[in-house]
């Protein structure tokens, strides 16, 4: 008699996710669903019994997961731990009003930040970076999108009212030395 072992082709799961806004995680995004999955912390999943559950956290949590090929009648057991980022905000300038032709500089930050990418009103891209220096002709807005060392993506929007800095002069504009005139 002959015995032949095979090894078993198991899904790969992720080591990590992370939770994006608002504190949710897909735990086996890409899951091979010809497998049977049971994951632990149920009552913090949408559904235990999935390949690609997600998961609602508080905190940093570790699920451990069993999964099950049900062709040959056998399992093996896995972990996935969901990363709660710390701070999913993107700070960013003030809404201000500026002058005419001024240059103002916008800045933003985050935290966990990786990349930064501006973009105006009409969904141009402007600039990268955490800093944005731009020249105020116009009212505009401005979209800073954030993608973060977790692979989250945040955005916040600046608004930027132009305020018109000509001075309009009435009264006497032609007046002799030695006299006085108001001006309004």
């Amino acid at each position: 008699r002959q015995i032949t072992l095979r090894p078993h082709q198991w899904p790969t799961l992720p080591a990590t996710v992370s939770a994006c806004n608002p504190n949710m995680a897909n735990l086996n995004q890409g899951a091979n669903t010809s497998f049977g999955y049971h994951w632990n912390n149920a009552a913090l999943l949408d559904n235990a019994d999935i390949a690609n559950p997600k998961a609602s956290l508080q905190s940093t949590t570790t699920f451990l997961v069993t999964i099950t090929n049900t062709q040959e009648n056998c399992t093996t057991t896995d972990r996935v731990v969901a990363i709660l980022t710390q701070d999913n905000t993107v700070n960013i300038t003030k809404d201000s009003i500026v002058c005419n032709g001024n240059v103002v500089r916008l800045i933003a930050n985050n935290v966990n930040a990786g990349t930064y990418t501006w973009f105006n009103s009409a969904g141009v891209q402007v600039g990268t970076g955490s800093t944005l220096d731009v020249t105020v002709t116009a009212d505009e807005s401005y979209t800073v999108r954030v993608r973060d060392t977790y692979g989250c993506t945040h955005e916040n929007i600046i608004r930027l009212k132009v305020q018109d800095n000509r001075v309009q002069i009435t009264g006497d504009l032609m007046i002799c030395p030695g006299k006085s005139t108001e001006l309004t």
